[in-house]
């Protein structure tokens, strides 16, 4: 009954270990998705603000280090080359790898789809200056006054361009609350799971101890009240025996008339033999 209680207990915290593990394994990759997720997000904010700053910078300054970044932004965006990561691969495929719910894919998407719109708008004004660097070889723009010029410079600072880059930035930041809610869900549920796995833990591993005290305690009563005396006591009676002294008596002065231990058993064994041999010597 004890080997199958000790069992049953044993059964009990190891599969508790098991729950709290895994449940915090659970939380460990809801938190990691919603880094990689909020990364993501950020991803689409920072490149869109690259797009912003360097189009304007080209556009004031006619300088080809500017659009190069812009055109190597957009092509990280599509996975034509590799980002900072060094994965390349379109920000279309990295939002569809991430299983985010419909809602949370549209937003992001949105803003991308809000962000390319801009682009067209960009483009043309890019386009202007090429074309105005080309036909004007040598020209330093930041100096320029020509009317034509100053207004496509303006389309990038005007109103409805700002009130464009705002729009890009609101569904990202839907997004982010949507995926916040959901995340913060999931860890709530897999600490929930980890806290009562803990606690239930805690109480079979507590009764556990107990038992173990108590089986052991238990042993030990039985193995005295078996043996009548400690066993390095009794080893020190036989050894007196050993020498030649069968006086030697075995049994504590409680314990004489019991007849329900080795002791009690030795002493009759030792008495008998004691007697033979004076019988026999007489």
């Amino acid at each position: 009954m004890a080997i199958i209680l000790c069992v049953v207990l044993s059964a009990v915290v190891y599969s508790q270990l098991i729950t709290i593990i895994n449940s915090t394994n659970e939380l460990e990759r809801a938190l990691q998705y919603k880094m990689d997720a909020i990364l993501l997000a950020q991803e689409m904010t920072e490149s869109s603000t690259g797009l912003t700053a360097n189009i304007r910078l080209y556009a004031m300054t006619g300088d080809r280090r500017y659009k190069d970044d812009y055109n190597n932004i957009i092509d990280v965006r599509n996975g034509v080359v590799a980002g900072d990561d060094g994965v390349k691969k379109s920000f279309n495929d990295k939002v569809k790898d991430m299983n985010l719910t419909a809602d949370e894919e549209k937003q992001l998407l949105l803003s991308q789809d809000l962000s390319n719109e801009l682009a067209v708008l960009e483009t043309e004004v890019m386009t202007y200056i090429d074309n105005y660097i080309k036909n004007n070889p040598g020209v330093d723009i930041t100096k320029e006054q020509n009317a034509d010029l100053l207004f496509q410079q303006l389309r990038l600072f005007d109103t409805e361009y700002t009130s464009f880059t705002d729009r890009i930035m609101e569904p990202v930041a839907q997004f982010e609350q949507l995926l916040f809610n959901r995340a913060e869900q999931q860890v709530s549920a897999a600490k929930k799971v980890a806290s009562r796995s803990v606690v239930l833990g805690s109480i079979g591993l507590t009764i556990f101890v107990v038992f173990i005290i108590g089986l052991l305690i238990f042993s030990m009563r039985f193995i005295l009240t078996t043996l009548g005396e400690e066993p390095q006591k009794l080893k020190e009676l036989l050894k007196r025996v050993e020498e030649g002294d069968l006086t030697t008596s075995f049994m504590k002065k409680e314990d004489v008339g019991k007849k329900d231990n080795l002791c009690s058993s030795l002493e009759v064994s030792f008495s008998k033999i004691a007697s033979t041999l004076l019988n026999t010597i007489s």
